[in-house]
């Protein structure tokens, strides 16, 4: 079986009609999660189309019949930096370098309501995680002693996130999953990327597709989000020395994950 994935994604059912309307001649047969490799097709502004096809164990880093959902999660986003820090070299409570993530401190920006915090404090074995939104975070989340939830935006939330992490510790993990143009993500996450640990990681979200609340903003292409990203961060005095742009199982169509460090 084949897992179809088409940009833009309005033309994805168009293309499996199309495939279903040729019968028996049709040389694939289509399934979403039980599939043994993914056709992606891409149709250009000129009309144009590209397609590639690869075997699903080539191509993403988790089981494409896995589950949704992490294990005692919420919610479905949590598996979304399950796979990331997977990618990452942070799964399973392995750190970076090897040794356990006991001991660790991330911060979690944009979190309501909490399926990352929730995998960062659980899933991962944070000693500590500082959960920024000033929106409210599921009632499971808030029961995690290792939680701690600053409701501020990241800009205000510096004393808050200065208190918690007391003298001599910095934070080793910095996640972002905000619905955030990337041209806006450095604005959001600079005025917490001083508390990064020098080789820190950082994960983010980075969407194609926003909720456009200003005018002439345009989704960014996908070529250009490592670039538009570097260039971000640069202007409020950060480089960026590694970063990887992943599409996951879990990433939607208009998603990349981007690993920083």
């Amino acid at each position: 079986p084949i897992r179809l994935q088409f940009g833009p994604r309005s033309m994805e059912q168009v293309l499996l009609d199309r495939f279903e309307s040729m019968g028996e001649d049709c040389p694939f047969e289509f399934h979403p999660v039980h599939s043994t490799a993914s056709l992606h097709v891409f149709q250009y502004v000129d009309g144009t189309f590209r397609w590639s096809m690869r075997r699903m164990d080539e191509h993403f880093f988790t089981s494409p019949d896995g589950p949704t959902r992490v294990p005692g999660s919420f919610t479905k986003a949590a598996a979304k930096l399950a796979e990331a820090l997977m990618v990452g070299g942070m799964a399973l409570g392995i750190g970076t370098t090897g040794e356990p993530t006991r001991g660790r401190v991330a911060v979690d920006v944009g979190a309501s309501p909490g399926g990352w915090t929730h995998q960062l404090a659980v899933g991962q074995g944070m000693e500590t995680v500082i959960s920024i939104d000033p929106a409210e975070l599921h009632e499971s989340v808030l029961a995690l002693e290792n939680v701690h939830h600053v409701k501020k935006t990241s800009q205000t939330a510096g004393e808050d996130i200065e208190r918690i992490l007391g003298p001599g510790r910095s934070v080793s993990v910095l996640t972002c999953d905000a619905n955030r143009h990337p041209s806006f993500m450095a604005e959001m996450l600079a005025p917490v990327v001083k508390y990064l640990m020098a080789g820190g990681l950082m994960v983010i979200t980075m969407k194609f597709a926003v909720r456009r609340k200003r005018k002439n903003l345009q989704p960014a292409p996908d070529d250009n989000v490592e670039p538009l990203l570097r260039e971000s961060f640069k202007k409020f005095g950060y480089d960026i020395v590694d970063m990887k742009s992943v599409r996951l199982l879990s990433n939607t169509s208009f998603e990349r994950r981007v690993l920083c460090r």
